[in-house]
């Protein structure tokens, strides 16, 4: 774990919001990696990886308070924990009685597609512009579409914890996505 992942960790163990969604964004492609590679196929064929990463982010978020750190590695261990009890729910509600879609015919699966290596390629080159992008927004910016579009929070919710009203934050993520998307347009083009 390098020194400024550790500061981060700190800074998030004091309370301070920014530093837990930094802690979050920074997890996010081996949390993606890691619900993708447990959630069972029945529930796969229901839901989406990024619905489960979404909803892990926002219980997260939105239960910060009952984050305690007792090593460096705790932040880690609470969010992926967190992804696993989510996982193991997903999976055994869809695996329960009528629900089972084991009995079901999933459109698409008789036709053998799959998502070639270039798709994959795409996707994960795709991410890292945003990745960036969103790196290179100001604070405010990039907490307010981090909050609304990552963690899936109702704007009321995000202006409880921006501690804003919710006019100012429909301001703020309109200007934040305004400059994302030129941001991604001037990345992708150049």
């Amino acid at each position: 774990m390098s020194a400024g992942h550790e500061a981060l960790v700190r800074r998030a163990a004091d309370g301070e919001s920014e530093a837990l969604d930094e802690l979050v964004v920074t997890h996010l492609p081996e949390l993606r990696g890691f619900v993708r590679r447990r959630l069972g196929q029945p529930a796969r064929a229901r839901e989406a990886v990024s619905d489960v990463v979404q909803s892990t982010c926002r219980e997260v978020l939105e239960h910060r308070d009952r984050f305690r750190f007792g090593e460096p590695e705790g932040f880690r261990k609470w969010l992926f924990s967190t992804a696993l009890r989510k996982v193991m729910n997903k999976d055994r509600f869809h695996r329960a009685g009528k629900r089972d879609v084991g009995r079901e015919a999933v459109p698409g699966a008789l036709s053998g597609a799959a998502e070639s290596p270039s798709d994959a390629l795409q996707a994960e080159e795709t991410l890292e512009l945003l990745r960036a992008s969103l790196e290179r927004l100001p604070e405010d910016y990039r907490r307010v579409v981090l909050l609304s579009h990552l963690a899936g929070l109702s704007r009321a919710e995000v202006a409880r914890v921006m501690e804003r009203s919710e006019a100012s934050v429909r301001n703020l993520l309109y200007r934040a996505l305004a400059r994302l998307g030129a941001d991604l347009g001037r990345a992708s083009s150049g």
